[in-house]
């Protein structure tokens, strides 16, 4: 029932589980729009329509109860593990079915965040997804792979893909998660060689591509214009894709192509780093800026933390990020 990326977190884990035991059958309850993450055969796509027809308790009972008459299901796997879950694990087990579920490691994040506790890397969240799972099958490890596939026609005619062509996704749920527009636009003016396609949602940031999308002519904005699946096609074509630490960073991840990840107040330790992708990670260290991270998922309460949070981003200039770059396709095959 979570956000896009933590959502998109979840199919690394899933793969992995229908990967080992060719068995299992797995429901994914989850918001309408997140389908398109889990088009596997194996997987039943259940739509929770949380605003409407299954809102509050009365609406929770009845989405358990049309679950349950239309599917026959064994165990109820809870990776959100918040208020609504778990009062459909009530349900599921009013009716006999049991659960297991995600156990969040809260204290310790905000611990790190406090500066009570050394920052250390912490277990990655596909893994402890995959722990969960591990309670009531034969274990299972996460598979490294290529994890969608979305290799359809070409939905972008204007665009030689023939050139590299670069994918970017500026903006974040949270401010101090973004790196900032203009060292955005000075990166697309200054590396004329590529393609850029940008992506973004909601009206704020469709108005924001589109000025971009008119100052560079070796830059389209896709913003507004595509479903999920057909971004998904589209990042599958990309040679490389420079993303803040949100949902983008996570769906480009699965499709397999080379993410460079950009953070600020939030930090890859904590458990949300991009799979396979560590060594594209561009953040200042923490040794050089010894507030970060100042935030758990980006939200900054007070102008101690928004300074630090300003801070974090202000120090990443553009010439590390094309240096970045550079490093990326150097290691490419040709």
């Amino acid at each position: 029932m979570s956000a896009l990326g933590d959502v998109a977190l979840t199919v690394p884990t899933i793969q992995s589980v229908l990967n080992s035991d060719n068995d299992i059958k797995i429901f994914m309850l989850s918001k309408s729009f997140h389908s398109p993450l889990f088009n596997d055969d194996r997987i039943t796509f259940i739509e929770a329509d949380l605003y409407n027809k299954h809102k509050g308790i009365f609406g929770l009972n009845r989405l358990v109860k049309e679950i349950l008459s239309s599917y026959k299901i064994d165990i109820v796997v809870d990776l959100h593990n918040v208020i609504r879950t778990k009062i459909i694990r009530k349900l599921f087990a009013f009716r006999a079915v049991k659960s297991v579920y995600l156990k969040k490691d809260r204290a310790r994040i905000n611990k790190i965040i406090n500066k009570q506790e050394s920052l250390l890397e912490l277990n990655h969240i596909t893994s402890r997804y995959l722990e969960v799972f591990n309670q009531v099958i034969s274990r299972s490890k996460l598979i490294n792979s290529k994890w969608l596939s979305y290799n359809s026609d070409n939905l972008l005619n204007n665009i030689d893909f023939k050139k590299k062509t670069i994918g970017i996704a500026p903006f974040s749920a949270h401010r101090s998660k973004q790196w900032g527009f203009d060292k955005v636009s000075s990166l697309i003016k200054q590396e004329l060689d590529y393609n850029f396609i940008l992506f973004g949602g909601g009206e704020d940031e469709i108005n924001k591509l589109s000025i971009l999308e008119n100052q560079h002519v070796n830059c389209t904005s896709i913003a507004g214009k595509f479903s999920l699946s057909d971004e998904l096609s589209i990042m599958d074509k990309l040679d490389l894709m420079i993303s803040m630490d949100s949902a983008n960073m996570h769906l480009a991840t699965l499709v397999g192509i080379p993410v460079i990840s950009i953070w600020g107040s939030t930090h890859s330790y904590l458990g949300y780093s991009p799979l396979n992708n560590e060594k594209n990670i561009i953040e200042i260290s923490v040794n050089d800026l010894k507030c970060r991270p100042c935030s758990i998922y980006g939200k900054l309460s007070n102008t101690k933390l928004e300074k630090c949070g300003h801070l974090c981003m202000e120090n990443i200039s553009v010439e590390n990020v094309i240096r970045k770059i550079k490093e990326v396709f150097k290691s490419l095959p040709n």
